[in-house]
């Protein structure tokens, strides 16, 4: 008997297969730097800079709500790591590659735990995005376009499968909001938007 889930776990290889192929080009420079923004440590330090220059209000506050919201989702991504105990496309697709049916490029080191799904990175930058947005309204909404970027970079270096990160972009945007809601619900007081 066929699975349901055929299908998309067949469109989940080629997929990433797909984006991945045109790794090792010239777009090694725009997606290896764009992947370093879902790391944590680098998010969040470019994220309290951005905010001391452009938030004249409160910004410490703002920041430590955006803080309490990555870290909070980035935590529950990796919990869901340990779940799932998925392998990164490397090891999944090692016995094709030896086949010569299949290439994967890894960039940035070789990436060989059980640790795929969800992205972290792709968690961390959309829990901020989505606090930020929370936050301060439209204006940032671009924030999506960045981590989206991020996203892609992810399957681009080789790190994760498309639904990796489509889960990672569920699990840190779902959380980021839940938690501010939270926030707003039992801290006393309206988590104040700057307009």
């Amino acid at each position: 008997m066929k699975n349901w889930a055929d299908p998309l776990w067949l469109w989940n290889q080629k997929s990433f297969l797909w984006v991945n192929h045109f790794a090792e080009s010239k777009l090694d420079y725009v997606f290896g730097w764009t992947t370093y923004f879902g790391n944590v440590a680098i998010l969040l330090p470019t994220i309290f800079l951005y905010l001391l220059i452009w938030d004249r209000k409160q910004p410490l506050k703002n920041f430590l709500l955006v803080c309490l919201a990555t870290i909070g989702a980035s935590g529950l991504g990796q919990w869901l790591k340990t779940l799932a105990h998925h392998p990164r496309p490397f090891l999944y697709f090692s016995d094709q590659m030896e086949r010569g049916q299949a290439a994967v490029h890894v960039l940035f080191g070789l990436v060989k735990s059980h640790s795929s799904f969800p992205s972290g990175h792709v968690v961390a930058i959309f829990a901020a995005a989505t606090a930020l947005v929370y936050l301060y309204g439209r204006r940032v909404r671009f924030l999506y376009l960045l981590a989206a970027l991020v996203g892609i970079s992810r399957i681009y270096v080789g790190a994760h499968f498309p639904l990796d990160v489509i889960a990672g972009a569920a699990v840190g945007s779902a959380t980021s909001w839940g938690i501010l809601k939270l926030w707003d619900r039992f801290a006393g007081c309206r988590t104040a938007r700057v307009s």
